[in-house]
This record gives C-alpha cells, sequence and structure tokens, in this order.
C-alpha cells in the first residue's frame, strides 16, 4: 500500500539507536516496554500446523482464503502456506468457530508470524490480530518495501503515524515478529528486537478498507508472493507488583 537543575542524563547506546530508527521524526515513539506481561503457560497454540502432503490432499486446512477478489492461488505446504502475487492483495483469514484450533483472545496475548518475502516489492506480511472490539495490522515491508508499522492509530496508517519505521528485508529470507497486546500497550518485535508501540489508552485502532477481508485474525501480502511457514500464539497474564 502506496503508509532546580540536573545535569542532562546520556542515553545507553541500544536506546539512541532506537530512539532515531523506529519512528518518523518530529513524532514521539512508544518504545516496546521492559516485560510488562508474563506467560502463562510456556505452550505456544500453533494455527499453522504442519500437515503431510497425504492431509493437504484430503482434508480441510485450519485457515480460509481472504476474500480480496484478486487475490491469486493460496497454496498450503507441509511448511506453511504460499501467499501468491495478488491484484493486489492475497491472504488467509481464521474466522472465529471456523477451525477446530482456538484463536486468540481478544486482549492478554502474544502472537508470532515467520514469513519471507520472494517476489515483489511490497508488504509481504500483514498480521491483523484483535484488540479489544477493534482490530490492528502490524505492516512489514510495505510502501516500497521497507516501511513498518501499526495501522491505523486514530486513522494514520503505518506510513503516517507515530509506530512507523523502516527496515530493510532480503528476499528469500524468513523473519519472525512478534505481537503483544497487554492492558495498556500494543507492541511488536522483530527478530526479537523492539521494532514499535503504541499505547492503548487515548488511541482509536482500525483497519484500512483493503486488508478488512482478514477479518478478526489473518495474513496478507500487497503484489509479492511470500511464504509463511509460522502463525502461533499464547496467552498472557498481567505482572504482578512494580
Amino acid at each position: 500500500m502506496r503508509s532546580a537543575s540536573k545535569a542532562p542524563q546520556r542515553l545507553a547506546p541500544a536506546a539512541l539507536l532506537l530512539l532515531l530508527a523506529s519512528c518518523r521524526s518530529g513524532e514521539q515513539p512508544a518504545a516496546p516496554s521492559a516485560a510488562t506481561v508474563t506467560t502463562v503457560a510456556a505452550t505456544w497454540i500453533d494455527l499453522l500446523p504442519s500437515r503431510s502432503p497425504e492431509a493437504i490432499a484430503t482434508t480441510a486446512p485450519g485457515f480460509e482464503v481472504a476474500n480480496f477478489g484478486g487475490g491469486g492461488p493460496i497454496e498450503e505446504r507441509p511448511d506453511g502456506v504460499r501467499l501468491p502475487f495478488g491484484s493486489p492483495l492475497t491472504g488467509v483469514t481464521w474466522p472465529v468457530g471456523s477451525s477446530a484450533v482456538m484463536t486468540p483472545p481478544d486482549d492478554d496475548y502474544e502472537i508470532e508470524v515467520e514469513a519471507a518475502r520472494l517476489g515483489g516489492t511490497d508488504f509481504f506480511c500483514a498480521l491483523t490480530f484483535p484488540v479489544g472490539a477493534a482490530r490492528l495490522t502490524l505492516v512489514l515491508g510495505g510502501w516500497g518495501g521497507s516501511t513498518c508499522g501499526f495501522s491505523c492509530l486514530d486513522g494514520r496508517d503505518a506510513a503516517s503515524n507515530a509506530t512507523t519505521c523502516y527496515r530493510r528485508f532480503e528476499k528469500g529470507r524468513f523473519y519472525t515478529a512478534r505481537v503483544r497486546v497487554s492492558a495498556n500497550r500494543v507492541e511488536a518485535f522483530l527478530d526479537g528486537e523492539p521494532l514499535c508501540a503504541t499505547p492503548r489508552a487515548g488511541v482509536a485502532f482500525s483497519l484500512r478498507p483493503e486488508v478488512e477481508p482478514c477479518g478478526r485474525l489473518g495474513v496478507a501480502s500487497y503484489a509479492t508472493t511470500s511464504h509463511v511457514r509460522t502463525v502461533r500464539w499464547r496467552p498472557l497474564t498481567p505482572a504482578r507488583g512494580g
């Protein structure tokens, strides 16, 4: 998508790099916090489990094809799902009640997706997920190939809000994005490093109309061929004490 005074304290190098690189100039980034939540269970719930060629040929997958109107034919593989070049969007969704696999709650959970761009120059992974009664999308590699962030915050998409940031993505390389939805914040990490974050209070979350077919939970690509080999989630519980 074509989006009494005190001596000054010195920032640690890692914090300075995050402040400079993670968001657009002139806007105050909401950096991912330290551990504000703890996991209830170490076991992830897999929404895209490995399936044998025989199972793929004879039984329906846990996901459904997102009805974008111009998407290419989805190809399930033993190691995930191939999202072919769409016109412009291709994707899959996990509607509530449509799968034997339990999908995430509205709050207090983490969701992780592992994906690679195989062709094209736009976003290879747009992960749409619930935040309370609303929905939000984490975009990886949009608007020419490097723009990342959340869409939408107060009506502004990932190319034009406080979470806008930029990363270089190599074709054929898998990247792991993890989103944490807690009571006060929504945070994203890329390959274990903080990517972007937003507070929940006072912010209106919504989707761009183009990704509405992803529903409550889905993954899409834009005029780009990508391979998604992991989608999984786990519940969280608020940390105790301060």
